[in-house]
């Protein structure tokens, strides 16, 4: 599963857009690609622009969506936004290819993928971290703590911030929202409060604009 890093100590469900908050904190848009609307409280899906009281792109007007605080946590999120370490710790790959936990701030990730040595320093041959006269031991990185996924059932998930919804034959798709409504047909979905308009393939919701029905995916198959 994947989050939004907004930067190593706050991150967004998948799905979300990173804005400012008028804090300046990071907070969270529901919306992928989002506009970030110049007053940090509201956002805009892409391609549209934000105005005092809605969102438009050419003739077509729909509401503005309200951000919500990101995520705050004492983490370091590692790039790609799949697993993440604590705080104070640097993310750095291992052998396999997975992110794996140096116990340093801001260090230096050895080549052996293995090692890494504390910031200033270098990753030596002989085993060592080396910085001029100055000789230490090398330390040993940990695997990253994997972000986990939404289950769905029967060996299926979706990314974390999804919602797991039915397809036709049965099997599990992921709406790319948190708690969505599940469209009837069995390929979109809508986000939390609206419903499905499948005959104009828009979400509605009583006293707002309508918008543009979102289309489901297919979920990770856990292998066998």
């Amino acid at each position: 599963a994947k989050v939004v890093a907004c930067n190593a100590t706050a991150y967004c469900p998948d799905g979300n857009t990173c804005c400012r908050l008028a804090s300046g904190q990071w907070g969270c848009c529901p919306i992928p690609n989002a506009v970030c609307c110049s007053d940090h409280r509201h956002c805009c899906p892409h391609g549209y622009t934000c105005t005092s009281a809605s969102c438009q792109k050419g003739s077509h007007v729909t509401q503005l969506f309200k951000k919500k605080p990101a995520i705050q946590v004492k983490i370091v999120v590692c790039p790609g936004g799949t697993a993440y370490c604590p705080d104070g710790n640097t993310c750095c790959k291992l052998e396999s290819g997975q992110w794996g936990c140096c116990p340093l701030l801001n260090a230096v990730c050895c080549p052996d993928r293995v090692h890494c040595c504390p910031h200033g320093t270098t990753c030596t041959s002989s085993g060592t971290c080396q910085s001029g006269s100055h000789v230490t031991k090398l330390f040993k990185k940990k695997p990253a703590i994997q972000i986990n996924d939404v289950p769905c059932g029967g060996g299926s998930s979706c990314p974390d911030g999804s919602t797991c919804c039915k397809t036709e034959d049965g099997e599990w798709a992921c709406c790319p929202l948190p708690n969505a409504e599940c469209c009837k047909d069995h390929e979109h979905c809508c986000p939390e409060g609206y419903t499905c308009d499948l005959s104009a393939g828009t979400c509605t919701q009583q006293n707002s604009e309508s918008i543009e029905i979102f289309l489901n995916k297919p979920a990770i198959q856990e292998p066998k």
